[in-house]
């Protein structure tokens, strides 16, 4: 099975029109962060109900981590103890651009 618009793509391309798909929002991977744990879980979503792949990047202040997300779209970080207040978390989006970057944050972070 595939989707409808991958299907249709399919009978419209041909190599005098060449046709793509546009690319799908995608959701933040991060939503937590653990106070004794120093973790944050993340998972990323795509639109189109796709699992995420890719990398997510977590940040606060002069920390900053990249990881790559599982095949089955999760990664965990751990931070270092002084992180506090907001960590951000942005989302790479697919290299193949079907799957737009996106941000959050995870506010409240104690140290």
């Amino acid at each position: 099975n595939v989707s409808a618009a991958i299907a249709e793509n399919m009978h419209q391309w041909t190599t005098d029109n060449p046709t793509t798909l546009p690319a799908v929002a995608s959701t933040p991977p991060a939503s937590a962060w653990g106070v004794k744990t120093r973790e944050s879980p993340a998972t990323g979503a795509a639109a189109d109900k796709g699992t995420g792949a890719g990398n997510g990047t977590f940040s606060a202040g002069d920390w900053k981590q990249t990881v790559k997300l599982s095949a089955d779209g999760k990664a965990s970080v751990k931070g270092p103890g002084n992180v506090s207040g907001t960590v951000k978390v942005a989302y790479d989006g697919y290299s193949d651009k079907l799957v737009n970057p996106s941000e959050t944050e995870v506010k409240d972070v104690t140290a």
